[in-house]
């Protein structure tokens, strides 16, 4: 049977879309880190832009040893996450182990208001837009045409826009309408995407 994803689905719950929802608006409180875990470890998948974890030079596939000096061996995802939370402006330290680096690295951070822009964008060799998408949280799609329109016309006076460079790397995901939505955008037919159950 095909059918579209229903959010209110029994099988997702309520906290769950909460905080997904939190999470995609573009502004939440934190350090600006996205992380998983794998066979008991926790990586670092990418630091946001321009968050207190970016400018530390915390790096993707770094992995998490220490929060405030404590050991976290045993600890899951969520409850690292967890520890991770706190007041904006309170400090907190992070233990790094990064490869083909020995020892711990440390990072000490303040936590502040993350506010992420979803698209960055800039006009290469006068004729080449190139758009960066952080994540696909609300908005993502308008304002990637926006930064199309502007690109599109400062490239006028070379002749006109040739190209498109869309920068997806270290992009976590995100809302899925969005996703549907920035897809449309450069696709002219066709499903972009469904969801079949058995």
């Amino acid at each position: 049977m095909m059918e579209t994803l229903d959010p209110h689905s029994s099988f997702l719950n309520k906290e769950y879309f909460e905080k997904m929802q939190n999470d995609t608006q573009g502004e939440f409180g934190g350090l600006g880190l996205e992380v998983t875990q794998k066979e008991g470890v926790i990586y670092i998948i990418t630091p946001i832009d321009d968050t207190p974890a970016f400018r530390a030079g915390i790096q993707p596939r770094d992995k998490l040893v220490e929060i405030n000096h404590e050991p976290i061996v045993g600890m899951n995802l969520e409850q690292a996450i967890e520890r991770m939370k706190g007041k904006i402006g309170e400090k907190i330290h992070l233990g790094m182990i990064r490869d083909g680096v020995d020892g711990i690295k440390h990072f000490n951070l303040n936590r502040e208001l993350i506010k992420i822009k979803p698209v960055k964008h800039e006009l290469i060799q006068g004729r080449y837009a190139y758009i960066r998408l952080i994540q696909f949280q609300k908005r993502s799609s308008d304002s990637i045409e926006s930064a199309l329109k502007v690109e599109t016309a400062k490239a006028k006076t070379n002749g006109g826009l040739a190209g498109i460079v869309l920068d997806l790397r270290s992009n976590p995901g995100g809302l899925l309408d969005q996703a549907v939505d920035v897809s449309s955008i450069f696709l002219k037919e066709g499903i972009v995407v469904t969801s079949e159950y058995r």
